[in-house]
């Protein structure tokens, strides 16, 4: 599996976000409308990603839910048939729940911006620094913070869990022991 260290944090002012990553020099490389299918499973989460209805990925990963710059374990697979593995999937473990979100997304060297309009929670900046075998996670978590507090955020805001986490907390459906 892959590792990468993350933050995901509550931004009031995404415009400022992503000026101050353009003053970085991070590139722009896209904005896509994305459904996160999350599915019952045992431990860890697996979801089916659908990227504007044009293609898929399923996407199984396992990180704890623990403040600031966390590292997570993750496997993706490319899908090219999203409905039919939607309702494989479904049939098979059960709907957890289904983010709908808009996603922008800006790369500075190995590291992701992901500039999210979550629909019903608002504006979140996730920060994604990949973890490169020969490399110290303490290192990367360092980036990780050093670039939330460029872009001028807060990572002692960041928040523990999942969007779709969040969603089900939101809900009501959200039960103890089972993130």
């Amino acid at each position: 599996m892959r590792k990468n260290i993350e933050c995901k944090i509550p931004c009031s002012d995404p415009a400022e976000v992503e000026r101050r990553a353009r003053d970085l020099a991070a590139s722009f490389r896209w904005r896509r409308r994305q459904r996160d299918t999350y599915f019952h499973v045992p431990s860890g989460r697996l979801k089916l990603r659908e990227v504007e209805g044009e293609w898929g990925e399923v996407i199984f990963y396992r990180r704890a839910d623990t403040d600031g710059a966390r590292a997570s374990l993750y496997r993706i697979t490319p899908e090219p048939d999203p409905d039919g593995m939607r309702a494989l999937l479904a049939s098979a473990l059960g709907v957890k729940v289904t983010v709908a979100k808009t996603r922008s997304l800006y790369l500075l060297g190995s590291t992701r911006i992901h500039i999210d309009e979550v629909e019903e929670l608002g504006s979140f900046i996730e920060i994604e620094e990949v973890v490169f075998e020969d490399e110290d996670e303490q290192i990367a978590a360092r980036r990780v913070r050093e670039l939330a507090a460029h872009l001028g955020l807060d990572i002692a805001r960041a928040v523990p869990v999942s969007y779709a986490d969040l969603l089900l907390d939101k809900q009501g459906k959200s039960k103890p022991g089972e993130r």
